[in-house]
């Protein structure tokens, strides 16, 4: 039953952030590189700077989501999770991505796109600390 319900809790809240996130690394792969580049060789508009900040920032986020889903994978499977120089990384390019999304987007960009991942984030630390203890 607790991983039934950790599962649901997962997927009702990083679920649609993945889905977001994937697709706007398709339109940061076909657009945002193209136009950063052509932005740093004088031949871009005058947001290149939003485009570049968006697409470094959409980069690390999923760095550090994929990581996050390590995580949650192992603290579903009960298993101890190895907090390594990837995961500190992870942490590192979360921080700026969510900086970077804040900077953006305002206070929508901080309620969708920051706050659940940290929640989820900080839930699942506290539930492998838990399962250190029993170990």
């Amino acid at each position: 039953m607790k991983k039934i319900l950790l599962t649901a809790e997962v997927l009702i809240i990083l679920g649609p952030l993945t889905a977001v996130l994937c697709y706007t690394t398709l339109l940061a792969i076909v657009v945002g590189i193209p136009v950063s580049i052509m932005q740093l060789i004088g031949k871009g508009g005058t947001d290149g700077l939003s485009v570049l900040l968006a697409t470094l920032g959409n980069f690390f986020g999923v760095y550090a989501l994929v990581v996050l889903w390590g995580l949650i994978n192992s603290t579903l499977r009960e298993e101890t999770y190895n907090y390594s120089f990837k995961f500190k990384v992870a942490l590192f390019l979360g921080l700026a991505a969510s900086l970077i999304l804040v900077y953006l987007y305002g206070k929508l960009g901080l309620i969708f796109g920051v706050l659940p991942p940290v929640v989820v984030l900080l839930h699942f630390i506290y539930l492998q600390s838990v399962l250190a203890k029993n170990v």
